[in-house]
Formats: C-alpha cells, structure tokens, sequence
C-alpha cells in the first residue's frame, strides 16, 4: 500500500486464476504471449508520483495498460483520494476495467478478482479499453450472448478457495450484520455483494477490527484450533 503528499493512496490484492479452468488458461496463455511492461509495483509508483486524485490515477494507469501492457499476474487494485474511491482491476495484456465505488459503500476483495458487472456509456462511473468485448469474443471467452463478467471472463476464480472467499464473507457479514448476517460462506461466493452498503458509518476502529479478524465466536474461530497453541490464542 502507498499514499502521496496529495492523499492519493492505493492497495493491491493479487489474483491468481482457477488452474482447473479451461477458459482462465486460455487467457493465461494469451496474456503470456502479450505481457507488457507495467507491473503493479511499478505502476502504481508511477502513478504515486505524477497523479493527484483517484480518477487521474485510474485513467494514467488505465491508459498505462492500453498502451504499452500489463506484467504478471491478475491484480484488484483499490484507489482512493478521500473523495472519490475506485477498483482497478488488471488482468493481463492489455486488459482492465475500472469501477468506481459508491459513496455509501464499501468494497472486498481477498485475492479474488471481484468485478462481476459491466458499465458501457457511463465513464464517470466505469472505465475500461474500447475493445474488452472484442478479445473476449475473439478467444472464445464469451459467448457474446450470456452477461458480460469481466472478472470470471479473463480471470475465472477458484471459488471454493476459502482461503480467499472466506475473508470477503467475514467482511462483509461483520460490515452489515442485519443484512448478510445469513451470508452462506459455503456458498456461490459470485453471489457476494460487490458494495456493501455498511449498517452505520465505517470508523477507523471497525476498520481495525476487520483487518485484525480471527473468525471469533464462528465456526472457523482459529483460536480454538490446533495453530494457536496451548494459551488459545
């Protein structure tokens, strides 16, 4: 995570591709052959370096990778400046798509590409490359019928990894009780909300409650497993 002298600051969350899947390596395969130049690291300090609120960012970096092309692998990447926050997320080649969250919201991700919608005709909201669709169709990725999910299109998730699947469930659970607190977390994590609209304003502390999650009082609390030792903790 970084943060400029502007108030512009940025996370990551890597995201690696079901390996099962037979449409994630065919994408693989293609952003192999077409890997850019950018990595996240870089990217993002470039953008650090030149850009002053969230937008400008998104549309450096998204222009970034147009241009001259993403290296490695899939990445989620948060983007604030205190007034606006959006997710970036790059997927491989020339591939990304940009959504802005809602004001009211609050967005999850655990090392799972998350952006399950498409936006066209609406760049205050959502950015992406003019030809998304057109690879898409072109590699056999999509069907140009079904609803176009830019996440599970070009990096298809593992979604019985709980590893991953299970944080997002915590997180948003503990963010609006009264509304997911019946969120199955055996379930079809497709189904988890994108924005979570939090049942009361999100402070610092609950914030630090979430990062700083064990799983206590459920089923998975780990302090009641074999790791942590004989003091439970």
């Amino acid at each position: 995570s970084f943060i400029n002298d502007k108030g512009l600051a940025m996370g990551e969350s890597t995201c690696s591709p079901d390996r099962n899947s037979e449409r994630a390596m065919t994408a693989r395969k293609y952003f192999n052959e077409n890997e850019g130049i950018w990595d996240c690291y870089m990217l993002q300090d470039a953008a650090l370096e030149l850009c002053s609120t969230a937008r400008e960012a998104v549309e450096f970096m998204g222009a970034k990778i147009t241009e001259e092309g993403w290296n490695g692998y899939p990445e989620t990447i948060n983007i604030t400046d205190g007034t606006e926050t959006w997710v970036l997320e790059a997927y491989g080649a020339n591939i990304w798509v940009a959504i802005r969250v809602p004001d009211d919201s609050v967005f999850v991700a655990a090392n799972r590409s998350r952006v399950d919608v498409f936006v066209e005709n609406d760049p205050e909201n959502y950015l992406y490359p003019s030809y998304i669709k057109d690879v898409a169709l072109e590699l056999g990725l999509w069907d140009g019928v079904s609803e176009f999910q830019p996440n599970n299109v070009f990096n298809e998730n593992k979604n019985d990894n709980m590893g991953c699947t299970l944080r997002e469930w915590r997180a948003i659970t503990l963010l609006n009780p009264e509304l997911y607190g019946d969120l199955d977390p055996y379930g079809d994590p497709d189904e988890y909300p994108l924005f979570v609209v939090p049942s009361e304003k999100v402070s610092v502390a609950k914030i630090h409650e979430i990062c700083s999650d064990y799983y206590a009082g459920t089923q998975f609390d780990l302090s009641r497993t074999v790791e942590a030792g004989e003091f439970g903790n």
